[in-house]
């Protein structure tokens, strides 16, 4: 059996959002046809190694790093001084052990083997003469556009054989400079009877799902939410994530005075949860494609989202299955729509359901990751290979 190893600078734990989810799904579906190994560059916490049942996390240094040394800053700022000597170490660490990390991988990925690197970062540790899968799960212009932490990442990485992204246009964008293609994120199995559907047990309520960090922008919901509370509307919203914006939101929902319409329920691990609820919300200032959107089509849920641009109209049928908003003002109005007409909640939420499984069936994404694993190396440069 052929092996496929998976690269992640450092394996993160099970609250850290939709990539590590990405993974988990794609190796429950690939287990049958790969022998999979996990490469963690640094040692991580014992619980984090036992996410990918029954298999096997390699770490190739035995110190724990912080890894997100790069928010020295936050720290500084906030008086957090046990964090900062932690940062500097982790920083000095991290950069150091880069070759030794290269020549380490060099002796165990034979010509033979695949491998895919989770992100850029992981990226810094891949001898050169590996052939790789460069997976990006945010937009194009994270890491080739202004944003300098971004495009650091990107000229610090070894050159992949084959660039992949999270929708199709972000892989045209990249196809100009690189080999470039995409695939649409896995979800887990969600099995969900449409008969079931349930208005009563849906009314009024709204889900987010997501990591609490600025990309998010998280705050955003709660400025929605305080704006609906104001202009009267009849509605909860749920807050599902954990990160490190948290505290800063128990704060603005005191301020806001809206603690009895948002309640932040922690991390979710239970995928039927979004059948509770008559939309999702979305706030993301950039997204790769944004699996949760993917997660609640599934469950006969629809979403009203920001346009992140990059692939929203890829995964949003607009003013079919969900809505994309281009202020908060329009993010209101389309909430209300969907809340004040049983009627039209119904039909949108059954074109997601159905959308969800003509367009991104786990049996097409499976199909598809098998196909560029077998044949990145040899890849000739077309999105739609």
């Amino acid at each position: 059996m052929k092996k496929l190893y998976i690269i992640f600078d450092q394996l993160p734990p099970i609250t850290s959002g939709g990539l590590l989810q990405t993974y988990i799904n794609l190796v429950d579906y690939l287990k049958n046809e790969y022998d999979i190994k996990i490469i963690s560059v640094f040692n991580t916490e014992e619980r984090n190694k036992k996410i990918f049942d029954g298999i096997d996390v390699i770490c190739l240094s035995d110190y724990i790093i912080d890894n997100r040394f790069f928010q020295i800053a936050k720290y500084v700022k906030n008086g957090e001084y046990d964090k900062i000597g932690k940062a500097i170490a982790s920083a000095f660490y991290f950069f150091l052990f880069i070759p030794q990390a290269k020549r380490k991988m060099s002796q165990m990925v034979h010509k033979d083997d695949a491998l895919i690197s989770v992100s850029p970062a992981s990226s810094f540790f891949i001898h050169p003469k590996i052939q790789f899968i460069q997976d990006i799960h945010t937009n194009f212009e994270y890491f080739w556009g202004n944003n300098k932490k971004g495009a650091l990442q990107a000229k610090l990485m070894t050159n992949p054989t084959l660039t992949v992204f999270r929708n199709k246009t972000d892989a045209e964008k990249g196809a100009k400079f690189f080999p470039s293609t995409y695939m649409y994120n896995f979800t887990e199995d969600i099995k969900y009877n449409l008969n079931s559907y349930n208005l009563d047990q849906r009314k009024n309520r709204i889900i987010y799902v997501g990591r609490l960090s600025e990309s998010k922008d998280p705050l955003r919901l709660l400025k929605c939410a305080k704006l609906m509370k104001d202009q009267q509307v009849s509605f909860h919203l749920d807050i599902y994530g954990k990160g490190d914006m948290e505290d800063e939101m128990k704060k603005k929902i005191k301020e806001y005075q809206i603690d009895d319409v948002v309640t932040m329920k922690g991390f979710m691990k239970d995928k039927k949860t979004y059948r509770n609820y008559s939309m999702l919300w979305m706030t993301s200032k950039y997204e790769g494609f944004g699996l949760v959107i993917l997660e609640a089509k599934a469950n006969a849920t629809p979403t009203i989202s920001t346009n992140w641009h990059g692939g929203i109209h890829e995964v949003i049928d607009n003013r079919n299955d969900g809505f994309i908003a281009e202020n908060d003002n329009e993010f209101i109005e389309y909430t209300k729509e969907l809340l004040n007409d049983d009627a039209k909640l119904i039909a949108f939420s059954k074109n997601a359901y159905h959308n969800y499984h003509q367009v991104f069936s786990n049996q097409a994404t499976k199909k598809r990751a098998i196909h560029l694993i077998e044949s990145y190396k040899t890849y000739t440069n077309s999105v739609n290979n």
